[in-house]
């Protein structure tokens, strides 16, 4: 035991070093960055959501849940990490009591980055060495996409990190679970074996089930290849339509189901079936997962509902004695808890938490058969019981105010101005191609080819039966479905990709099977580790030459940040003001009103006593004041006639300028 103990503690000792590194630049950096878009409404919401918990306003009848919910539609986004945050943005401004509020917010979310670091190594050595765990922790961590949203985004960072904390919390419990019901027949099971027993289940079901699995997954690799033609066709025949008389059957029939047709534009029932087309694919998308699942439950025991009743009190008891036998109670336990306390906190941060749950679900059937069933039952309770704590929206009309966020959440309503290829586009209706684009472009090079490397040898190795059946599969599904869903429905998106930021972590740990791979391949195992750290060093190269703009990174093959620039959304935090306020700070000592086009509660932070600032808006510009563009939407190119005096570049490029009136 105490051999195990130390094997264990050799095992951390990496990932221990890079969590002191990553803390030491964090102490370093956190004041580098300027405030992000949507920053101070965010933490106006922290504040306003711990104002839900004041025993002080109830007992004093002061309590208005209304007041609870933060301003415009913030009370759609989970405020989990709010909550937490709180507490540790407390405990900074203790220690660093001279520092911003804003810059301890952003240290307190890359605090939260450094968590998820942990949590990628701890699930890359499920499946390899601690070497190849070590290097692909790293060539994840160095990716300048993920860096530079590990300050700056409070919403998207903390939800990869919560579910990945549910992922891998999930899979410890399902192995100390395994092997306490294992110990029961005297077998000790292998966290890492491979699942060769065979399900009994009848002939007949068994292919029934799998050609409708088969007909489902192929019906959804038509949609992918197909999906954007239909929305197009569908689309551009409603904008043909012929309303003051209908010359076919669909004139006809449009005519007949669109009864505001003579005061509605064409185009807005264009967007509208565009729309409908992505919920019922994205529909479509989830009935295949649940049918999935029900599969498993149904046919891989199929008397076990019939005689559940029957066989609840013999199960309860060998639950016991597994309890009471297994020599890592506290292990078994934890980890539950924490599964769930992670589950619960991805729920009330996004409503794509579930989906975490869906994965883990799945490895608990596949390796406890119908012993998963009771710990399923109490895992979504307590979860949900978390998420509902977490979350005070859903205090009241709690179905009501579920499904509504639901809705906001998956159509956004609200348009956004999107710039992908050059084009502006409704964030609405995206291309198919969007987010593969921006994956191409905006990881490293090196991290690509790993990464996808990792995809077809992982694919191999399930293949051979090398790796265990659920672990495998647990990776491809919850990056290949997300990618899938989102290729295919095209679900609105802006600021690039970072709503799904979270299923970068399953498509790195990918990449830890290709070091396995080149470690196992190449000898001496050193020479392996110089060429991946190798492929590593560019991604820490550009966290270098694009600080404190990392999230703004292209690689070359969009022709770097010149090349992406007017083409792609880059600095779409607009943090790029920080340092734009900060020079004309140092520059004007005269009083000077400055005019600034987006977000401009984000120049305020840093605005010295002789700088007055006002939203663009306002218009009516006064002579020699200044205007503050950003390339964001390709602002910096209005009020051509008034000359740049202030800028802040970045590899030749404009982030933002200041131009003065005339």
């Amino acid at each position: 035991m105490i051999t195990d103990w130390i094997s264990v503690k050799k095992r951390n000792i990496p990932i221990l070093l890079i969590l002191i590194l990553g803390l030491v630049l964090g102490f370093i950096l956190f004041q580098h960055y300027g405030a992000s878009w949507d920053e101070p409404e965010y933490y106006e919401y922290a504040d306003r959501t711990l104002s839900a918990y004041s025993l002080v306003d109830r007992l004093a009848g002061t309590y208005q849940w209304n007041n609870t919910l933060g301003p415009a539609d913030l009370r759609y986004y989970g405020p989990a990490f709010l909550i937490i945050g709180e507490g540790v943005h407390a405990l900074l401004q203790v220690i660093l009591p001279a520092a911003r509020s804003i810059d301890l917010w952003h240290l307190t979310t890359y605090f939260s980055f450094l968590l998820g670091v942990f949590f990628f190594y701890k699930l890359a050595q499920r499946w390899t060495s601690t070497l190849a765990a070590t290097l692909s922790t790293l060539l994840f961590a160095s990716q300048p996409v993920i860096f530079g949203n590990a300050w700056l985004n409070p919403k998207d960072i903390p939800f990869m990190v919560f579910f990945m904390g549910a992922i891998y919390f999930g899979l410890v419990f399902s192995d100390h679970s395994k092997r306490a019901f294992a110990s029961l027949d005297g077998r000790h099971a292998d966290t890492h074996a491979s699942s060769s027993q065979k399900w009994q289940v009848k002939a007949k079901s068994q292919k029934v089930a799998r050609l409708i699995c088969y007909v489902l997954m192929l019906s959804d690799v038509i949609f992918l290849i197909f999906s954007q033609n239909i929305r197009e066709l569908i689309s551009n025949r409603i904008l043909a339509v012929n309303i003051q008389q209908p010359q076919n059957i669909f004139d006809q029939l449009f005519s007949y189901l669109a009864a505001n047709r003579n005061q509605i534009q064409l185009q807005l029932y264009a967007n509208k079936s565009t729309a409908i087309i992505n919920r019922n694919l994205g529909i479509f998308t989830a009935l295949t997962v649940l049918w999935m699942i029900v599969t498993l439950l149904l046919l891989y025991d199929v008397h076990f509902f019939g005689d559940l009743l029957k066989k609840t009190r013999g199960f309860a008891a060998e639950l016991n004695q597994a309890y009471h036998s297994y020599f890592n109670k506290w292990g078994l336990v934890l980890s539950f808890l924490a599964a769930c306390l992670f589950l619960g906190f991805a729920s009330a941060t996004r409503v794509l938490g579930p989906f975490a749950a869906v994965i883990i679900i799945l490895v608990w059937i596949m390796n406890l058969r119908k012993k998963a069933i009771p710990f399923i039952l109490i895992y979504a309770l307590l979860s949900f019981l978390i998420f509902y704590v977490c979350w005070p929206f859903m205090w009241h009309h709690t179905a009501q105010n579920l499904w509504e966020t639901i809705q906001h959440m998956s159509s956004f309503p609200v348009g956004m101005n999107v710039m992908f290829k050059g084009t502006i586009w409704d964030s609405r209706a995206l291309p198919a191609e969007y987010l593969p684009t921006l994956l191409l472009f905006t990881l490293t090079i090196p991290g690509i080819i790993l990464c996808l490397s990792g995809v077809g040898i992982n694919l191999v190795s399930l293949i051979k039966k090398k790796t265990s059946y659920s672990d495998a599969w647990l990776v491809i599904v919850w990056f290949f479905l997300v990618f899938a869903y989102v290729v295919i429905t095209t679900p609105p998106e802006y600021d690039n990709y970072r709503h799904f930021l979270f299923i970068l972590p399953a498509f790195f740990l990918f990449s830890a099977f290709a070091i396995q791979f080149l470690i196992e391949k190449l000898n001496p195992h050193w020479l392996a580790a110089l060429l991946v750290t190798a492929l590593i060093i560019p991604g820490g190269l550009a966290i270098v030459r694009y600080h404190p703009y990392e999230y703004a990174y292209f690689n070359p093959l969009a022709g770097g940040l010149k090349g992406a620039a007017h083409q792609y959304e880059v600095d779409y935090w607009l943090t790029c003001y920080k340092e734009l306020t900060e020079d004309v700070a140092r520059h004007e000592k005269e009083p000077i009103d400055i005019y600034v086009d987006l977000a401009p509660d984000l120049p305020a932070y840093y605005a010295s006593p002789a700088l007055t600032i006002h939203d663009a808006k306002e218009g009516s510009f006064q002579k020699g004041s200044l205007i503050f563009l950003p390339l964001r939407w390709e602002h910096e190119t209005l009020y051509p006639d008034d000359p740049i005096v202030y800028s802040v570049q970045m590899g030749g490029v404009d982030l933002c300028v200041a131009k003065k009136v005339q």
